[in-house]
């Protein structure tokens, strides 16, 4: 039992390593990226703390790695008990999982929202105008767990892209009362050159999906990093003046900070605006 004791040890050991290396490089060639696009426009971005989002990018890919396994075994997950608020749905990014959200989940809840659910989008690869029909079954699914109208939604990077392909052309108008988008590449990313899938060839700027999707609507906000990597340029995440933006956190460093958590809370639980998210 001591031998498995030690092999088990040194297998873990052995897949962290992996895991913080493998986050390492990933990091290491989107702040590369970074560091390319800034140059050939000089003066375009505000202000950014590359370095620091760098280190922050690094640790939090790591960490979302791990926090897949969980997500393997359930395709909707209830994240926190809400306190009477409107209930919330987060939509992950490309290639990630509702692990993303395990964090800021209970945080949202403690601000005031009401319970907060996952879902992941399977295939990983499919088209966005495939899979945004997701979005609307899951927010249906809300609706009869909880019996609200309305649902707020979060969705982190290409997640933003499915609601509004989802408010668009998927039935999802009228089932969201707000939304609030992290890092959405919503003129698209050219990092997405490089990635497989047709959701990735979707990103590119000045795709067919982009062209055909509606603006966002007014209650969208837009929370976004000069600092991020993944969507280059990073100013291809902005929708307006009611954008929130940050200059020191990488693409998945938007899902761990206190500060985002904090955004999206007072944007979720202020008075209800004039009018709602209708596609």
């Amino acid at each position: 039992m001591e031998g498995l004791s030690t092999v088990a040890a040194w297998l873990a050991a052995g897949l962290l390593g992996a895991v913080v290396v493998g986050a390492a490089g990933y990091a290491t060639v989107m702040y590369l990226a970074w560091i390319m696009v800034r140059r050939r426009r000089l003066g375009a971005l505000h202000r950014a703390h590359p370095v620091r989002a760098y280190l922050v990018e690094w640790a939090s890919a790591a960490l979302m790695v791990l926090l897949a396994v969980p997500t393997l075994f359930r395709r909707r997950v209830k994240l926190a008990e809400g306190n009477g608020g409107v209930p919330v749905l987060c939509v992950h990014g490309y290639t990630q999982h509702w692990g993303n959200f395990v964090f800021m989940a209970p945080r949202l809840a403690a601000a005031g929202c009401g319970s907060v659910y996952g879902v992941n989008v399977v295939p990983r690869f499919r088209s966005m105008e495939r899979c945004a029909a997701q979005v609307t079954e899951a927010l249906l699914w809300i609706r009869a767990q909880t019996g609200a109208e309305k649902i707020d939604v979060i969705c982190h990077s290409m997640g933003g892209l499915l609601l509004r392909a989802a408010l668009a052309r998927h039935g999802a108008d009228g089932l969201v009362r707000r939304a609030v988008t992290l890092g959405t590449p919503h003129a698209g990313t050219i990092i997405a050159r490089f990635g497989p899938g047709q959701n990735a060839a979707e990103m590119r700027p000045g795709s067919a999906f982009l062209a055909a999707l509606p603006a966002p609507p007014p209650t969208l906000t837009s929370v976004w990093s000069t600092s991020d990597a993944v969507v280059l340029p990073p100013e291809n995440a902005a929708c307006g003046a009611g954008d929130v933006v940050f200059d020191d956190l990488g693409h998945l460093s938007l899902l761990l900070s206190p500060r985002v958590w904090r955004t999206v809370g007072e944007r979720l639980t202020a008075p209800d605006p004039a009018h709602h998210v209708d596609g």
